[in-house]
């Protein structure tokens, strides 16, 4: 892996990846920006591949959704019901949190859907 893709800002390092066009509606932004949280050069270079790695799934997932939007939503939606059931374990709601909580969960869905 060339090491292009780290930046440095004063005495810490970066990992920066451009975010094609395409995929920026998906992702959200131009550019993904992660600090290492290093001032060593090593020690950078060992945590901008593991960053990588991740972007590269991120870019991946995203190229998926441009390909299959309603099987991105349905996965969307999953991971929404996921977080919200550890959210709430050993925890009661009243009734307002629950019908705010609902809304924001079909809010977001609908957002998704409309992409």
């Amino acid at each position: 892996m060339g090491f292009s893709l780290l930046l440095r800002r004063q005495a810490t390092y970066y990992f920066r990846r451009a975010v094609p066009v395409a995929l920026r509606p998906i992702i959200g932004q131009r550019e993904i920006l992660v600090s290492l949280r290093t001032k060593d050069l090593w020690e950078a270079k060992s945590r901008a591949a593991q960053e990588a790695v991740k972007a590269d799934r991120l870019l991946w997932q995203a190229r998926q959704t441009l390909q299959n939007p309603s099987a991105a939503v349905h996965a969307v939606a999953q991971e929404l019901v996921r977080e919200d059931a550890q959210a709430r374990l050993g925890r009661l709601q009243d009734d307002e949190e629950v019908e705010a909580e609902s809304m924001a969960l079909l809010g977001e869905l609908e957002r998704l859907a409309g992409k």
